[in-house]
């Protein structure tokens, strides 16, 4: 009797310790998310490196030359946790990588640059890498090329509760600037400037309305400020 006791208590403990390590490796494999890539720079070439768990299989499945971009199809072999999300950078080449979850066990990554790159791409069982060469372009010249982007003029420009899309419509058309709006801003816009350098009007919006923009090729895109994954192109505003 204290022998089947005994036996039936040794079996209570191994199920609360099995109980105890499935709850663990549960709490585990959710826990497991995908964030941003890491960005990492050497001589002669720049690399992206996305953390990944239990990955299956990761190939180019999609390019295009002209806009430049690279699309990655990623597999795993176990669900995931993760979510769609951009990120911007500040480089010759490479201004922008997405990541789009396709299903629980698939993803695209989309990467998207200014001119086609050179690259080379690998994978192991939780990261995928992307590497490619910089471009020999001097910084210098970029940012001469960003602050010309803008008009340098003096306008006149009166708006009431006017939305982003009207304003932004009505500049592009009256000064020749190419705007994309990339952004969530619902708020009216009113302004009533005379007078007033362009670069400092257009700022001035944006900046009162958590906005903030970059530029690519001769594009200019407005973007929410308060998203962590932007950064900001290093440019005389």
């Amino acid at each position: 009797m204290v022998a089947e006791k005994s036996l039936k208590g040794n079996n209570m403990q191994y199920l609360c310790k099995l109980t105890i390590l499935i709850a663990l490796l549960v709490s585990q494999i959710s826990g497991q998310q995908v964030g941003p890539p890491e960005f990492t720079s050497q001589d002669s070439t720049n690399m992206l490196t996305w953390k990944i768990p239990n990955i299956k299989s990761a190939e180019v499945t999609g390019y295009s030359i002209d806009p430049a971009k690279i699309e990655i199809s990623v597999k795993t072999k176990e669900t995931i946790d993760h979510v769609r999300f951009n990120e911007y950078f500040n480089t010759n080449s490479l201004y922008r990588a997405s990541y789009l979850p396709k299903s629980k066990k698939g993803s695209l990554i989309t990467l998207f640059f200014r001119k086609y790159p050179e690259y080379v791409i690998q994978s192991s069982d939780s990261t995928v890498s992307f590497s490619f060469k910089k471009e020999v372009e001097k910084i210098a010249d970029l940012k001469t090329k960003a602050e010309s982007i803008i008009p340098d003029t003096t306008i006149n420009l009166v708006f009431n509760g006017a939305s982003l899309s009207e304003v932004l419509k009505a500049l592009s058309f009256k000064y020749g600037m190419n705007l994309l709006n990339n952004s969530t801003s619902i708020a009216p816009i009113t302004v009533n400037a005379n007078g007033v350098n362009l670069k400092t009007i257009f700022n001035s919006i944006l900046e009162t309305n958590g906005l903030t923009w970059y530029s690519t090729e001769n594009i200019i895109i407005i973007t929410d400020a308060e998203n962590k994954w932007v950064v900001k192109a290093d440019l005389k505003r």
